[in-house]
């Protein structure tokens, strides 16, 4: 594990278990200030060890059965099984390069999980993996949060100072 300095007293370890740590990362899952870099997908990180996500081998088989789908295919059962892992306390991330670019990020509950994902984007704004002024998207699968903090209106920037006082 590496240790990045974050909000005080708190600090972020990035776990590079799943890959990518020392190339360009797109994609990361969070979880209770650790960080994972994504190699390949975020269902193949959840197939590859499921406990860490909450779940069992068998709950992926059966979710991947019961959507009569292959497992590790992008379709419904990774949907099903990545808002699990949300509801586990596990924070989705992903920079998507094209047709536009923003970063996605996808919990249970923003609310609940604001502190992590504050740590996360000062760590990659810190550390050069996001500009400051990247559009940032938020989705809260159960709190019905979709906030969008577009690169026009000051990207990751307005994020941070609206939600300083979380820290």
């Amino acid at each position: 594990c590496h240790t990045i300095a974050a909000y005080p007293p708190r600090r972020i370890e990035v776990d590079d278990r799943f890959g990518r740590l020392h190339s360009s990362e797109t994609g990361y899952w969070i979880n209770w200030f650790n960080l994972y870099p994504i190699a390949e997908t975020h269902i193949s990180a959840v197939i590859q060890e499921p406990e860490l996500f909450g779940l069992t081998e068998y709950e992926v088989r059966e979710s991947y059965k019961n959507h009569d789908e292959q497992i590790g295919v992008e379709g419904k059962a990774r949907e099903d099984l990545i808002r699990r892992a949300a509801q586990n306390g596990w924070i989705r991330v992903r920079h998507y390069k094209r047709p536009r670019d923003y970063w996605s990020i996808q919990c249970s509950n923003v609310n609940d999980e604001i502190r992590d994902i504050l740590r996360f984007v000062e760590f990659a704004v810190i550390s050069s993996k996001m500009q400051p002024d990247d559009e940032i998207r938020l989705l809260g699968y159960d709190d019905g949060t979709a906030r969008t903090y577009s690169f026009q209106g000051g990207g990751a920037n307005t994020l941070l100072a609206e939600f300083k006082d979380e820290t």
